[in-house]
Parts: C-alpha cells; sequence; structure tokens
C-alpha cells in the first residue's frame, strides 16, 4: 500500500510540476512577445526618423516631397544643397556680419556621421522589405501643402514572431498625406 502511495504521489508531483511550468511558459510568452516587439520597434523607429531627415532634406531642395525611393536615394547621393554660414550677429548693427554661402552634399548635411544608403529603405527584421513611401500636396485654406507618409506594417517588422500576437492592422506611420504634419504615430 506504501508503494502505491508513494508512486501516485510521485506521479502528482511531476504532474504539478510540469502544469505550473506550462502555466509559467503561458504567462510569460506574451510578455516576452511585448518586450521583443518594443525593441525592434526603437530600431524600426530610429529608421524612419532618418528617412523623415532624407525627405525633409529632398524637401529643401525640390520643393516637394520624394514620392519613390529612386528619386530620394539619388537625390542623397548626387545632390547637394546651399548652406549659410553667418559669422557675427545680424541683429547687432555694431558688429561685422557676413554670410558665407556654399554647397555641401545632401548626404553628408543629412547624415554627417555617414550611412549606407542600399539599408535605408528596409525595414529592419524584415528579410528584405522596403517601407512603403508616398507623397503628395494637399489644399489646406487654398494653399497647397506638400506631404509625405513612411510606413512599416506589424506583420513585416515582427516577421518571425508568434503570429498570434501580431496585429495586420498596426503599422507604425510617420506622415500623413491627409494632412500637413511630420510626426509619428508613436509620438
Amino acid at each position: 500500500m506504501n508503494v502505491v502511495k508513494l508512486a501516485t504521489n510521485a506521479i502528482l508531483f511531476i504532474a504539478v510540476v510540469l502544469l505550473s511550468y506550462k502555466l509559467y511558459a503561458i504567462i510569460q510568452e506574451p510578455i516576452e512577445f511585448e518586450k521583443e516587439k518594443d525593441a525592434r520597434e526603437k530600431v524600426v523607429i530610429k529608421n524612419i526618423e532618418e528617412i523623415k531627415e532624407a525627405q525633409l532634406a529632398y524637401k529643401d531642395l525640390k520643393g516637394h516631397f520624394a514620392n519613390d525611393w529612386n528619386k530620394l536615394l539619388n537625390a542623397i547621393k548626387n545632390d547637394s544643397l546651399l548652406e549659410i554660414k553667418i559669422t557675427g550677429n545680424p541683429d547687432d548693427s555694431m558688429v561685422v556680419t557676413t554670410y558665407d554661402t556654399f554647397m555641401i552634399s545632401m548626404i553628408q548635411k543629412v547624415f554627417p556621421g555617414g550611412i549606407d544608403l542600399a539599408e535605408l529603405p528596409l525595414i529592419p527584421f524584415s528579410e528584405g522589405e522596403r517601407f512603403a513611401i508616398a507623397a503628395d500636396k494637399i489644399d489646406v485654406n487654398r494653399v497647397k501643402i506638400p506631404v509625405f507618409e513612411v510606413k512599416a506594417t506589424q506583420a513585416q517588422y515582427l516577421k518571425g514572431m508568434n503570429e498570434k500576437y501580431i496585429e495586420d492592422s498596426k503599422a507604425l506611420i510617420l506622415g500623413s498625406l491627409t494632412e500637413g504634419r511630420y510626426t509619428g504615430n508613436w509620438e
């Protein structure tokens, strides 16, 4: 009788340990997913901010935003921007102020620390998918305003993660094609 009771207790103990581990794993799974999602989103947002700087420089040069990657990358690589260096204080009439104008390459102005332009359009963690970019002009109080949008969906930047937590309708979006704003939906 003791042997049967001991065997039963051992089986119950093993069952409790296995169920406890399974319960722990079930609780940890969404927590680990959120941690990885947050880490990936930070990297993607950093890249989107770099694209924003490139788009703003493109607009300074052309008067509108780039609506495709070829135009944007070509401008960053090959075009130059006018730079004005002010020496003195233009608000003080007692000080001689000089203005020195010169051209600076767009890539040097936008990315002074350097950048791999081939990587700029690619969404991190997406296995080579590109950010969607679009540009247009909208009417605001009878004035045409250039606008742009950069977008990466959760399905793209969370590729390889547990799909049951990925929401296809969610995305990181910078800018808007319907209103004149250049902020992200994460801000």
